[in-house]
């Protein structure tokens, strides 16, 4: 069994993700998939946005990528 917090966003939300990903504990216990309704060429601009603000590690998810807590 996976612990996984799923959240979703337009366009417009990116101060609301950048305030929810502030406020997560580093020793969150669950993987955090964040999904963003973006344009189809979006630069990936988002990992780095939230890592400023987030004491987790924040990446584009892979296919292959190992699902990991935190």
């Amino acid at each position: 069994m996976r612990d996984i917090v799923c959240i979703g966003a337009s366009t417009g939300g990116l101060d609301a993700l950048t305030r929810l990903v502030r406020a997560v504990p580093a020793n969150l216990p669950a993987a955090i998939f964040i999904v963003r309704h973006i344009g189809a060429h979006s630069d990936e601009l988002l990992p780095k946005i939230l890592s400023r603000h987030s004491a987790l590690p924040i990446s584009v998810a892979r296919e292959g990528d190992q699902i990991k807590p935190g």
